[in-house]
């Protein structure tokens, strides 16, 4: 009687649930892609010093770590982009023959100079680092500006909104049903593959500085992001 009892309440409470479904429901995923082409641009340089006494490593790199903030900054690159983001004295071994040699130390601190993308201010930079007295070796990076990362995030979401609604739209009409109204919209967790800043190519580049005259030319290549959201309509006739 008892097992009776509850079937029916499954039962009723079933029907319930079901009524308060309002129609059937159409599921569309938008979709946006949209690129620009970067204005920020960073060089990392690490200053490095090998000697066998820690005192000398670690006297020589300061010496060469203001040696290369000096020449920067007499040569117009202001002072307050110029950063450091890693101080480090390691022990250096050698395993040879299986038996672990100690050689001396290694020094490094590692500059970064960001700022907006100049050609003429990335190749008097390299040049500051031809110094022999330098002979530094650097890397070259790309990125998006705050601004530009706020644009392309408003026009993606604009654009993967768009893209839902003339998708909703098409197939609702191919069936002669009507879009009543929206029960749900995800943003961020719909295709999390699709939802990254990404790069069309590999931008990076890194070189070792010589006595070439030659000036670099490196242009930025575009950088892509990728939006999806997730639209619940309920449709009916």
């Amino acid at each position: 009687m008892r097992t009776l009892f509850v079937f029916i309440l499954i039962v009723i409470n079933s029907i319930y649930l079901f009524s308060q479904v309002d129609g059937n429901l159409l599921k569309i995923q938008g979709q946006s892609s949209i690129s620009d082409i970067p204005e920020d641009m960073t060089i990392n340089i690490p200053v490095m010093v090998q000697d066998s006494i820690y005192l000398n490593c670690s006297d020589r790199l300061m010496e060469k770590y203001n040696k290369l903030l000096k020449e920067l900054i007499q040569n117009g690159i202001e002072k307050e982009i110029i950063k450091s983001d890693r101080l480090q004295i390691t022990e250096s071994y050698n395993y040879g023959m299986s038996v672990r040699k100690f050689e001396g130390y290694n020094g490094i601190i590692n500059v970064i100079i960001s700022l907006k993308y100049d050609p003429s201010k990335l190749n008097q930079i390299v040049r500051i680092l031809k110094n022999k007295d330098l002979s530094l070796t650097y890397n070259v990076t790309f990125q998006l500006s705050e601004e530009q990362k706020n644009d392309l995030l408003q026009k993606s979401i604009e654009n993967a909104i768009k893209d839902a609604k003339n998708k909703a739209k098409i197939i609702s009409g191919a069936l002669g049903l009507k879009l009543i109204e929206i029960k749900e919209i995800n943003f961020g967790y719909v295709s999390p593959k699709n939802d990254e800043l990404t790069l069309y190519d590999d931008i990076a580049f890194s070189m070792a500085a010589n006595d070439s005259e030659t000036d670099i030319i490196l242009y930025p290549q575009k950088m892509e992001i990728n939006k999806s959201i997730g639209i619940i309509w309920s449709i009916g006739k």
